[in-house]
C-alpha cells in the first residue's frame, strides 16, 4: 500500500493560502473583467471610492498621534496604519454587498476595492511602509508586490477593453469563474480564523479595534 509523505500531505492549515490565490490571480481579475467592462462611471461612485481614502487618513493620523503620546516604536505605528487604515472589500466586502444589495452593487463594490482600497494600499501604503519599515529590501519587495497584484492589472485591461464587446463564450466563462468570489472568499475567511492568538495579542488588538 502506497503512503504519502508526510511533508507532502495536504493540511487543512494550508488549504487558505490555496483558495487566495485562487481568488486572487483567478476568480477576482474574471470578476473584474466581467463587471467593469462596459460599467458608466457617474458621480454616485465618487462617494464609496472616497471612503477608503478617507478611512486611511484618519486612522494615520490618530495612530500617529497615539503612538507619540504612548512612546510606541516606529514599525509599531506603522502595523497599526497598515492593520486598520484598509478596507478588505474583496475577500468579505463582495458576497456582503452581494447578499444585502444583490448583483446590482457588485460594480461599486469592484470599484471602492480597486480605486479605494487597492489603490490607497498601492500609492499611501506603500509610503507607509517605506516611512516605518525596517530594511530597504523589505520596502521594495513590499512596493513591487503591490503593484503586480492581478485584480488591479485586471481593472486597467476592463477599462482598456471598454469599447470590445466581449463574445458570448468569453463573457459567460467570466461570470462562472467570477461567481466563485463569494463562496471562496467567505470559505478562505472562515479558515483563517485562529481563536488562540487573540488571547496572545488582545493588547495591539485593543488599540486596532478602538
Amino acid at each position: 500500500m502506497t503512503t504519502i509523505p508526510a511533508h507532502a500531505a495536504w493540511r487543512v492549515s494550508d488549504a487558505h493560502a490555496a483558495l487566495n490565490r485562487f481568488i486572487v490571480r483567478v476568480a477576482l481579475p474574471a470578476l473584474i473583467l466581467g463587471q467593469i467592462h462596459g460599467l458608466r462611471l457617474t458621480t454616485n461612485l465618487l462617494w464609496p471610492v472616497s471612503i477608503p481614502w478617507l478611512m486611511f487618513a484618519l486612522s494615520a493620523a490618530a495612530f500617529i498621534v497615539l503612538a507619540r503620546v504612548l512612546r510606541l516604536p516606529c514599525a509599531f505605528a506603522g502595523a497599526l496604519i497598515m492593520t486598520a487604515g484598509f478596507t478588505a472589500t474583496s475577500l468579505v466586502g463582495l458576497p456582503m454587498i452581494k447578499a444585502f444589495y444583490g448583483a446590482e452593487g457588485t460594480p461599486a463594490g469592484i470599484l471602492t476595492d480597486q480605486l479605494g482600497g487597492g489603490l490607497v494600499l498601492s500609492t499611501a501604503g506603500a509610503a507607509v511602509t517605506c516611512l516605518f519599515s525596517i530594511g530597504t529590501a523589505a520596502r521594495r519587495r513590499t512596493l513591487l508586490r503591490v503593484l503586480s497584484l492581478p485584480p488591479l492589472a485586471a481593472l486597467v485591461l476592463a477599462a482598456l477593453l471598454a469599447p470590445v464587446e466581449y463574445p458570448v463564450w468569453l463573457a459567460e466563462a467570466l461570470r462562472r469563474l467570477g461567481g466563485t468570489v463569494p463562496p471562496l472568499a467567505l470559505v478562505s475567511a472562515g479558515l483563517q480564523l485562529r481563536p488562540d492568538p487573540l488571547r496572545i495579542r488582545g493588547a495591539p488588538l485593543g488599540l486596532h479595534f478602538s
